[in-house]
């Protein structure tokens, strides 16, 4: 079930990975096309706008990525622990490649 809830969580991180990456790709084609306009009334307040608007989601971005490896690494210690009660140290072994 920890196993299961890891995936969820990993699943769950790379939708709001997509969400920020597609709001962040939007307002940069904003941008572009207001950048690129010639008759856009308030060109510098509104490209400015813009550009807050690429900072707040950037930084939610970045929170969201500290927050979902803090997540990750709950679930994979979660885990550890349980592994060796119900399959034995599967994850845990190491092969070393002898001569």
């Amino acid at each position: 079930m920890a196993l299961d809830i890891k995936n969820i969580e990993i699943e769950l991180y790379w939708k709001r990975e997509t969400y920020f990456l597609a709001f962040i790709v939007l307002a940069f084609t904003g941008y572009v096309a207001v950048f690129t306009a010639k008759d856009v009334v308030n060109k510098n307040k509104l490209l400015l706008l813009i550009t807050g608007l690429v900072v707040v989601f950037s930084s939610g971005w970045y929170f969201l990525n500290r927050g979902s490896k803090l997540w990750q690494i709950y679930w994979e210690k979660h885990v550890d622990l349980l592994e060796d009660y119900n399959i034995g140290p599967l994850h845990k072994s190491v092969m070393l490649k002898t001569n």
